[in-house]
């Protein structure tokens, strides 16, 4: 007899728990702006605007699914002193943002409300994104839904959700799990998959893949970066934790992804 019992309600809950208190401070070297825009879904969602006086691009920050904008305020710092104009904002459930999150099913929608408001900013000016995990996943599917950026640059994104759902959960729990999303928001798990999205991406695209990430083996980043229908390249930071190349191969993450951007914002 089967006497497993079904985590699936608690696991998603714990994906959806809002994250307020982590939203609290700002930067004091940065001249950030606080702003509240609509995702295309009318969700309101909060960020902090960084303008440049001779801004030559815009680029989009988005932070990963346990995190907020805060995560972003050193990647904002450094695209300031490269003359770029910047956007960081809280998803939908997060930090000072309305909503909940939806594990990737919606995020999509924050993404191109936030490339509304840095248009309205820079009207004329190329755009590009900076995403990580989720952030990483719903700016490819907001790409490949609309277009609207240059190029973008992906740290740890996963190839579908339900396989990091499955790098994360029991393996007796997947299918459940997966099944309670699919009710939670009508939609097949599938639309989750950044894997497909590539495939419809014309603009260069940049992974990069933490070397110390033990939810994303190394063969998921490669199969992203191969099925992208345009350029793309990949970079295996060394000795680096999830979402941590900046903080940990800093010297070589500014050399990167400088000269990424640099290449495709001319």
């Amino acid at each position: 007899m089967d006497v497993s019992l079904d985590f699936s309600p608690f696991l998603i809950w714990l994906g959806r728990l809002p994250l307020r208190w982590r939203s609290i401070g700002t930067s004091r070297d940065l001249p950030v702006r606080e702003v509240v825009f609509p995702a295309r879904d009318g969700t309101q969602l909060s960020g902090w605007y960084v303008p440049h006086p001779q801004a030559r691009a815009g680029v989009l920050l988005c932070h990963g699914i346990y995190s907020t904008r805060m995560a972003m305020v050193a990647k904002a710092r450094m695209l300031h002193r490269w003359g770029y104009a910047s956007l960081l904002f809280d998803f939908r459930g997060r930090g000072r943002s309305h909503g909940s999150c939806t594990m990737g099913f919606l995020e999509s929608l924050d993404v191109l409300g936030a490339l509304d408001f840095l248009r309205a900013q820079l009207p004329g000016l190329p755009m590009a994104g900076l995403g990580e995990s989720l952030g990483a996943s719903s700016l490819l599917q907001a790409m490949a839904d609309e277009g609207g950026l240059r190029c973008a640059c992906l740290e740890a994104c996963f190839a579908s959700l339900e396989e990091a759902v499955a790098a994360r959960a029991p393996r007796r729990q997947v299918a459940a799990i997966a099944r309670r999303l699919e009710q939670t928001y009508g939609q097949p798990i599938e639309n989750v998959s950044p894997q497909e999205h590539v495939r419809r991406i014309k603009q260069p695209l940049f992974f990069i893949h933490d070397s110390l990430d033990w939810s994303m083996p190394l063969e998921v980043s490669r199969r992203l970066a191969r099925s992208a229908a345009g350029p793309s390249q990949l970079w295996v930071a060394p000795w680096t934790l999830h979402t941590r190349a900046a903080l940990m191969a800093a010297r070589e993450y500014e050399f990167r992804v400088g000269g990424f951007l640099s290449e495709n914002l001319r």
